[in-house]
């Protein structure tokens, strides 16, 4: 099975690669643990030592450790960077915390790649590097959590630097813990709240009595549900934008995919709107917008929303006989009672009509997608947003090459 497997761990599929390493680590270790610490493709090293952290002694880290220094991370693609942190990953959740040598080689080969200028790269990097107690790493990670577009980024960074014990200063440690005061707006599952509550409560668990007695007053703070309305950093009103502002510039190249993906946040995009694997629910998946419709058409439903609206998303405009006006999408239907959401941004508070109260319905005309969404962003930072929607959240797209 070794014989017939082995060739097959630097194979370029990575599904075949899995079923060679789980068909190998189902052999006894001492059969191919030193065929797997000699490797020397880097594809099938990284691959080999995936199964030996799973399968190996503790006492074999620090040769993973030693075998993964010969994997060139220059000459990695970006996924392999990612599988590479995910070995170290394995091997020091199963083996635990590395000798001090070989903790400092893994520091030595990591710690200059963070920040990366890939978002993926920098959550695998934060939990490495924070599990190793990198130097000033608390520092970096806060600025990346801070300056994140998304609550899936946002949370990934608060969850890793909950175990962080060491190097903090008390200024950070009061931006992390003021964090979690920005969470109300927040949306998740029926458990998400309580999630957070709970990396909240390990990170203080964590502190010292002299950090709890001088962060007591943020610690000791009810977190609070707030108006998911509000963003966290308001911004000024740049112009009221029309179409025709902006339709001759979007033809052209050059575009900035890291502030487009900004503008997506700051814009609240990702609020409602699912976006390349990220972001809210509530309205349809823009992934695959810039491939279906034309510059003009993306630009008409960004600053005028109303324009046209799918009858998917379309609200509806309940007359009740007592004189009530509701309006908003029907989300059920529970026995007499319909259940409609007047607030896309608080999908789960609902306005509850007797079916027998109902006058009239009409079909609304104004989109529940806010308008002036665009307003407070400069002519680029628009092009910046819309090219990013054409790629589809691809930073290779030809949109952005200078």
């Amino acid at each position: 099975a070794i014989e017939v497997a082995w060739p097959q761990l630097s194979n370029p599929d990575r599904f075949i690669r899995y079923a060679a390493r789980i068909a190998i680590e189902h052999q006894p270790v001492a059969q191919w643990q030193d065929n797997a610490l000699a490797e020397k493709d880097s594809l099938a090293l990284m691959t080999a030592m995936l199964a030996l952290a799973r399968c190996g002694e503790p006492a074999v880290e620090s040769r993973i450790i030693d075998a993964l220094g010969r994997v060139d991370w220059t000459k990695l693609s970006e996924a392999d960077r990612l599988s590479l942190l995910r070995v170290y990953g394995v091997a020091f959740a199963r083996m635990g915390q590395p000798v001090a040598a070989a903790r400092q080689a893994v520091l030595d080969r990591l710690d200059a790649h963070f920040p990366a200028k890939s978002r993926t790269l920098n959550r695998e990097l934060a939990a490495v590097l924070i599990y190793l107690e990198a130097p000033q790493v608390a520092a970096r990670t806060i600025k990346l959590l801070l300056a994140s577009q998304t609550q899936e980024d946002q949370v990934q960074y608060a969850l890793v630097l909950r175990a962080l014990k060491s190097g903090w200063t008390l200024d950070e440690r009061r931006a992390y813990f003021n964090w979690f005061n920005t969470t109300g707006s927040f949306r998740g599952g029926h458990s998400f709240s309580g999630f957070v509550q709970n990396i909240r409560n390990e990170a203080i668990a964590s502190l010292d009595e002299k950090e709890k007695a001088s962060l007591a007053e943020i610690i000791n703070a009810k977190l609070e549900t707030t108006d998911p309305n509000v963003t966290v950093a308001a911004r000024p009103i740049v112009k009221k934008w029309e179409v025709a502002d902006l339709l001759s510039a979007t033809e052209g190249g050059g575009r900035n995919f890291e502030r487009g993906r900004e503008m997506f946040g700051a814009a609240a995009c990702f609020k409602c709107h699912r976006f390349a694997g990220e972001g809210g629910i509530i309205g349809p998946d823009l992934t695959g917008v810039g491939k279906r419709f034309n510059n003009q058409y993306l630009l008409e439903s960004l600053i005028e929303p109303s324009k046209v609206i799918s009858d998917q998303y379309q609200a509806s405009i309940f007359i009740t006989t007592n004189g009530q006006t509701v309006i908003g999408k029907v989300a059920n239907l529970n026995g007499d009672k319909l259940m409609v959401i007047t607030n896309m941004l608080e999908p789960g508070n609902f306005a509850n009509i007797a079916t027998g109260d109902i006058e009239e319905v009409q079909p609304s005309r104004v989109s529940m997608m806010p308008n002036g969404l665009l307003d407070t962003l400069s002519d680029e930072e628009i092009l910046d947003l819309l090219a990013y929607l054409k790629s589809g959240g691809d930073s290779s797209d030809p949109v952005f090459k200078q």
